[in-house]
């Protein structure tokens, strides 16, 4: 399939990234959030090729939601193409909306999930308390008018 090059994951922007790596190539190459315009089959071929021509040794998703996973999946089962192997999930003991769609859908389209910011972006480590503040020139202590507590109110750090 010939697809005119998208904004983000066309294969020219895909590779320039790759240059300077090592090498023998990536072994796990992560496409970050589904841009809304670039066609899915598109993703998918330019990954497959990536794969083919042993750029990298498997390719995920970051941050898609449920219904894009599975789109990409299926697509990525028809003949000539490489499924991704994993997809990358925000996921915490205060934001446990993954286990509602995202894990389960990877689960049952053999997709392995990896989780990012496990500790909360702070919150789980001490640096973020109860109330949303955090110090100063940390990412946490940028957010102006974002509170970092559960929906309860009850966030203590666990270490």
């Amino acid at each position: 399939m010939a697809a005119a090059p998208h904004a983000f994951i066309s294969r020219a922007s895909s590779m320039d990234h790759c240059r300077g790596s090592r090498p023998t190539g990536l072994d796990l190459y992560f496409i970050h959030q589904w841009d809304g315009v670039t066609p899915i089959e598109e993703t998918v071929e330019t990954m497959s090729s990536f794969v083919k021509a042993g750029k990298i040794r498997y390719w995920g998703v970051s941050n898609y939601s449920g219904w894009a996973l599975a789109k990409t999946a299926m697509i990525a089962k028809e003949p000539g193409f490489v499924p991704p192997v994993a997809h990358q999930i925000y996921y915490t003991p205060e934001a446990r909306e993954a286990e509602y769609e995202l894990i389960p859908a990877g689960e049952d389209l053999g997709i392995g999930a990896m989780i990012w910011s496990p500790f909360g972006q702070g919150l789980f480590g001490g640096k973020v308390k109860a109330d949303g503040s955090a110090p100063q020139g940390t990412r946490q202590g940028q957010r102006v008018g974002r509170s970092r507590s559960s929906p309860t109110g009850i966030v203590s750090p666990v270490c």
